[in-house]
């Protein structure tokens, strides 16, 4: 839509010039140069990466700013100004903060050249005003769209993921694994007796202990790792390029950090899974885990360390079909300030 209002634009300069000085010859010229790029934006716009988009943003800067330079009468270089703020807008909504903020000041300097090389005097105040407002409009749409796209992404009791995140993350790592063949492996973890914390203690302690237990977590991981709250007391981890052993490392490492009990279930991508089949395995064996925990669990008068080796047994030997564990973590206790 840049490209084709652009060129329409430039096209209608050309045919109704606004000042004799107007230079009706490359007005025209970038006007088709603009009606060609179009079309083709629109064809391979489903296969065209952001990268290219910055190109064809910082392209049509340069193009607008050769066209003011040229203009020659004030009118000339005081109307571009709307189409220097759209360029910026675009950036803003769909490229990173840095990109973003980056076509913006170049919006600005391109103007700032083209105003300059122009000619025209007087033009401080209009230049002035129009590079405050591509520069404060693109800030102000970059902080709007970074806040959505927290909210979109993050739970917002814990502050980490979300599960939408999570299964875009999660089909991004099957994409990478099959080109790659490198495994990958992912675990459900679900908090044992937390219904007992909300009932004893309130939601209010149970709500933080989810948010204190996913901040624990998430001190353990690496930075590839991510971790998820899947819903509930229940909480997802990619760990990408990890094996089936190492991931049942990554866990034991994650059971020291937080007193809270909890077991998972571990399932390491092949060829043949998709996002929906390695999430059923992961969850099956949850389920294993959460069997094998309530069937070792050990009568009150019994001491704590007892269930600790008992648990511990439990995760170097039980396997689940397809070389999967099911993993119950071996910490102790569960309490809620």
């Amino acid at each position: 839509m840049l490209y084709a209002f652009g060129g329409i634009g430039a096209l209608l300069g050309a045919q109704f010039p606004m000042s004799p000085d107007l230079a009706v010859g490359l007005s025209r010229f970038l006007g088709i140069v603009c009606l060609t790029v179009a079309p083709l934006i629109l064809t391979l716009r489903r296969r065209l990466a952001i990268a290219w988009i910055n190109v064809a943003l910082a392209t049509a800067t340069v193009l607008l700013s050769v066209l003011v330079a040229a203009t020659g009468s004030a009118v000339g270089v005081v109307l571009p100004g709307v189409v220097y703020m759209c360029i910026a807008l675009i950036a803003a909504y769909f490229s990173a903060p840095l990109q973003a903020r980056a076509q913006a000041c170049l919006a600005v300097g391109g103007f700032s050249a083209g105003v300059l090389l122009s000619g025209v005097p007087n033009l401080f105040v209009p230049w002035f005003v129009t590079s405050a407002t591509v520069l404060g409009a693109a800030e102000m749409l970059r902080h709007v769209v970074t806040q959505l796209q927290e909210q979109a992404a993050l739970d917002p009791l814990t502050g980490i993921a979300n599960r939408a995140y999570f299964q875009l993350a999660a089909e991004r790592e099957i994409a990478l694994a099959g080109r790659g063949r490198t495994p990958f492996s992912v675990a459900l973890l679900d908090l044992d007796d937390f219904k007992t914390v909300n009932d004893t203690y309130g939601h209010v302690a149970g709500d933080a202990l989810l948010s204190e237990l996913a901040g624990a977590w998430q001190a353990q991981l690496r930075g590839a790792d991510l971790i998820a709250r899947y819903g509930g007391d229940e909480f997802a981890l990619i760990m990408p390029d990890t094996g089936h052993d190492e991931a049942i490392n990554v866990l034991e490492r994650l059971h020291t950090a937080h007193h809270a009990q909890w077991s998972a279930g571990v399932a390491t991508w092949d060829d043949d899974t998709d996002l929906s089949q390695l999430l059923h395995r992961a969850d099956q064996n949850l389920y294993i885990a959460k069997n094998m925990r309530a069937l070792s669990r050990p009568e009150p008068s019994r001491r704590p360390d007892r269930q600790v080796a008992v648990q511990r047994r439990h995760v170097g030997r039980e396997q689940h079909p397809g070389a999967r564990t099911a993993f119950t973590s071996p910490a102790q206790g569960l309490t809620a300030d």
